[in-house]
């Protein structure tokens, strides 16, 4: 089933994430999932934020919002950091808006490094060619990550008094 995430045919590879995604429900009705079969299909779906059918990156991203392999996201927390930003470098407009929908996912865009990602997500605003619907996608993705860095900015601040 990993092995056809990878498969040259996207039909195949939509239809791996899909299978992973019920296994992933028929875990938590008591099907035993390993931790390494998690991060192999975590890995799988970052891969994937790349692809070039939208299906595909569609029924990948639905993978990391399950809570099974919430643990395996966090975990890799670097290599997701890694592929959204390749994502939002990437040529194709597609890619780029999938990769704002990630960044919308509260659980995600708190692990990505999110300083180095907010730099790439302002050029993809000023593209002249983004429909209404577009702009609003990559809005709200900077909104996401911008307030995730002043979260974080705030909760490593150490306070300098106490109020009595």
């Amino acid at each position: 089933l990993l092995a056809r995430a990878r498969h040259h045919s996207f039909h195949a590879r939509r239809e791996s994430f899909l299978a992973i995604t019920r296994i992933a429900h028929s875990a938590t009705a008591g099907m035993s999932v390993s931790a390494a079969q998690c991060r192999s299909a975590v890995h799988l779906a970052f891969g994937a934020m790349l692809d070039e059918n939208d299906s595909v990156r569609s029924s990948s991203r639905a993978i990391l919002d399950l809570s099974l392999f919430r643990a395996a996201v966090k975990a890799s927390s670097s290599l997701l950091s890694a592929r959204v930003t390749a994502a939002l470098a990437h040529v194709s407009l597609p890619i780029q808006l999938s990769s704002c929908d990630i960044l919308s996912r509260k659980h995600i865009v708190e692990l990505c490094q999110t300083e180095a990602i907010l730099p790439a997500l302002k050029p993809l605003l000023s593209r002249a060619s983004l429909s209404v619907s577009d702009r609003i996608r990559v809005t709200h993705a900077i909104l996401s990550t911008f307030f995730s860095v002043l979260v974080r900015r705030h909760s490593s601040r150490s306070p300098s008094s106490s109020i009595n």
